[in-house]
């Protein structure tokens, strides 16, 4: 199923059947940057939840490192844009929320993600 999702740069049409590999071929500069330590991914309605480590920089505490998730709407003719930088996403549980959310109500502006609860 395709959704028409509205954002403050344009228009995306998202496609709930795209797959890890889709998004793989069509961004291959996106897998071969690390976000961090131990990257997973999710596909959620067609979208990309990326789950990874990351430590603080030295100067606060080098050993302390966190669970970092963020999610990013994937559109076949204008790639991946992140979605996820406006609120702190807890899990994949609230990161599908949020997808479910942006088709839902069909827009997305940042600040819309901060009222979603885990």
């Amino acid at each position: 199923m395709k959704h028409n999702i509205n954002l403050c740069s344009g228009s995306l049409t998202l496609d709930e059947s795209t797959s890890l590999a889709d998004i793989q071929q069509a961004e291959p500069m996106f897998f071969k940057t690390p976000f961090g330590k131990r990257e997973t991914y999710t596909m959620y309605r067609g979208q990309l939840i990326v789950r990874y480590t990351v430590s603080r920089p030295r100067m606060f505490n080098p050993a302390e490192s966190f669970r970092k998730t963020t999610i990013h709407l994937f559109d076949k003719e204008s790639g991946t844009h992140c979605v996820s930088s406006d609120t702190t996403v807890k899990d994949i549980r609230h990161a599908k929320r949020i997808i479910d959310r942006i088709i839902t109500k069909g827009s997305y502006q940042y600040g819309d993600n901060e009222t979603i609860v885990s």
